[in-house]
């Protein structure tokens, strides 16, 4: 969901300057995304058929500028991944807050919940989505073009 989520929230300008995916720290491979994640988005009008899961590990950190974790055991298992790249892996909601360390806790995974669980864990990723909106815009719009 937080991929579809963020893709629809970014502005066109944004999205066209970036590259978005989403990896688990414990998902299986080429999976669907799951039906209430596909009902859920669709009922907000956003298309995640199509998603299929993937794995998180030391490259996709290595390949990306900034990796966003729904809870802190994620964060802390992607940094367990590449320790010498943690500066680009954040908690979602610490990285909506700009940083804040006083911010604690996170978005808890529906897996395995009911349709209200899921409906629940949308509505917290697109509020912390939207709160991060402005950092995100802005690091995106002044990051150094590669040749």
């Amino acid at each position: 969901m937080a991929e579809g989520i963020l893709k629809d929230t970014l502005s066109p300008r944004a999205l066209s300057m970036s590259e978005i995916g989403s990896a688990g720290t414990a998902a299986l491979t080429g999976l669907p995304a799951s039906g209430h994640s596909v009902t859920i988005c669709q009922e907000e009008g956003i298309d995640i058929s199509r998603h299929r899961s993937r794995s998180l590990n030391r490259y996709l950190v290595e390949e990306s500028d900034l990796v966003l974790a729904m809870e802190e055991h994620h964060a802390e298992a992607a940094r367990r991944l590449a320790p010498d790249l943690g500066d680009r892996i954040h908690l979602l909601l610490r990285y909506a807050a700009n940083g804040n360390p006083a911010v604690r806790g996170g978005v808890p995974d529906p897996i395995g919940g009911d349709l209200e669980d899921y409906r629940m864990t949308f509505v917290e990723v697109h509020e912390q989505i939207t709160a991060a909106l402005p950092r995100l815009e802005g690091e995106i719009v002044e990051a150094p073009v590669e040749p």
